[in-house]
Parts: structure tokens; sequence; C-alpha cells
């Protein structure tokens, strides 16, 4: 019996999916290689809930501007609708997704205002 891969590092950024989901690895990476190096390093991990389709977290490294963290969950918003043409909402930790504190969220885009 051969188990799914559920996590991945991708230039020291941990990007994780609940049901280890190839499509969403593939996403998180592009996302991953597309950032500056100087914001990689203050990202820790990235992860898709398989089960909620689309919803993405990021986790912050400890220290981070509040202004960085919404540049982030900006650029996580454009790469998303850019990659695949929206998301269920994103939400950005300090430290660890499952275990950090949460520093703010973005509501769902599929691009509906421009239908």
């Amino acid at each position: 019996m051969s188990r799914a891969i559920t996590e991945i590092y991708q230039d020291g950024v941990k990007i994780w999916s609940r049901y280890g989901d190839p499509e969403e690895f593939r996403v998180m990476a592009q996302i991953v290689d597309d950032l500056p190096d100087d914001a990689c390093e203050r990202v820790s991990e990235i992860f898709c809930d398989t089960k909620a389709c689309a919803s993405y977290a990021v986790g912050l490294r400890r220290g981070v501007s509040m202004r960085f963290v919404w540049a982030m969950l900006d650029y996580m918003d454009i790469a998303l609708t850019g990659i695949q043409g929206g998301h269920n909402g994103v939400t950005a930790y300090e430290g660890e997704v499952i275990s950090g504190v949460e520093l703010g969220d973005i509501d769902p885009n599929w691009q509906e205002a421009a239908l």
C-alpha cells in the first residue's frame, strides 16, 4: 500500500496538503517559486485544506510586521487567482498554521466581479 505525500519543502518553505493532492502541491510550489527571496525567508509554511477545497493558510515566521502580513495575503490572493482562478479564503498565522496566532485573513475570491 502506498501512502500519499502530505508535505514537501520548497526553498525552505514547508508546503503541505490535508490529502496530499498533487495539483495543490503544484500550486503552492509555484507560489513559493515566485516569492522574492526576502519574502520567502519570512514564510515558514503554506497549507491547503483539501477538504475545504482551495482554502489556504500561510505560516509566517515570528516577528513579521503587520504590513508584511497584509502584503503576503494580497500576494496569495493575486497568485491564487492567477494560477487557478481563485480560492476559498487565505489565513495568515504567526508560527504554525495549526497552532499559531491568527494574524489576518482574506475572503474567498473567484473573480465574480469580473463576470
